[in-house]
């Protein structure tokens, strides 16, 4: 397998990384907006949004894939954020560098791969990517919907839109230890996560002298879903069931993961008859 490349500004880009506190974040519909777009109008069964770490490859959006990290040493983004455009592969096989990639080679047997860098501070972050798994080639209006859907993302990234004590708590840890309040199946903030955060949001309710709305959501016959149709399928309804919540309520709400089929939202400054 080809050796990683290595941005010149890597340790300039990674601290310009850290200092988003996305990697190891929750789940934002905000992002997920632009993979579904970007899914849906290049017609590929998969679409990235992911930011490229020190160790790792995450994903901080996806569209047809439930892994959410991949090591970086078998990163495509690696060699998408070397230049400034485009980076494809029309097919994965025919190519020296990447035939003998593990995610060539195996599960998910990736054939097709283009990505284009996402850049924040003049540093390039990650990549918006599409995956296919069979060869193909981007027409020229194709790469220009991928270079716009890619400045969308560059737009978020200028944006907090989290609550300010969301980004506080994401901001003092390390990558390790955010990782450890996500959780894996829905990327919402976990029980662990909620603990951490509840008491921060309270206090700045109180701070400022907002009513705090908290919901709690279960599925009902989800045990039913389980027992006919499988875990795999049980988890495909969670997914679905936490990319629902997310779209419905406000970008600064806390929406966490509360356990097996129970989510939960904080929402400060949000009336009665808004929460009902």
């Amino acid at each position: 397998m080809t050796i990683q490349p290595v941005p010149p500004d890597e340790d300039q880009r990674l601290a310009r990384l850290a200092s988003l506190g996305l990697v190891y974040s929750p789940a934002e519909e905000r992002f997920d907006r632009i993979t579904r777009l970007t899914h849906r109008s290049l017609g590929v069964p998969v679409a990235l949004i992911t930011l490229l770490a020190e160790e790792c490859n995450w994903f901080k959006s996806a569209q047809g894939t439930s892994v959410d990290q991949q090591p970086r040493e078998m990163s495509f983004c690696s060699h998408a954020i070397m230049g400034n455009d485009i980076f494809t592969i029309p097919d994965t096989l025919l190519d020296p560098a990447f035939a003998d990639n593990p995610l060539v080679k195996g599960e998910p047997f990736i054939r097709f791969y283009a990505g284009q860098p996402i850049m924040y501070k003049g540093s390039p972050m990650g990549a918006l990517c599409i995956i296919d798994f069979m060869p193909r080639r981007l027409l020229f209006s194709e790469n220009e919907t991928l270079c716009t859907l890619a400045k969308c993302v560059e737009s978020e990234l200028t944006l907090s839109v989290l609550s300010q004590e969301q980004i506080q708590l994401l901001t003092e840890l390390d990558e390790a230890k955010r990782q450890s309040l996500i959780d894996p199946l829905t990327k919402l903030w976990n029980r662990h996560g909620m603990d951490m955060l509840a008491e921060r949001e309270m206090m700045g309710a109180e701070r400022h002298r907002q009513p705090v709305s908290v919901m709690m959501i279960d599925v009902d016959y989800f045990k039913q879903i389980n027992d006919r149709f499988g875990h795999p399928a049980g988890d495909i309804v969670l997914r679905e069931v936490a990319q629902r919540i997310r779209s419905a309520v406000r970008p600064s709400d806390v929406v966490v993961r509360y356990g097996g089929d129970e989510f939960f939202v904080l929402a400060r400054d949000c009336p009665d008859k808004l929460a009902a």
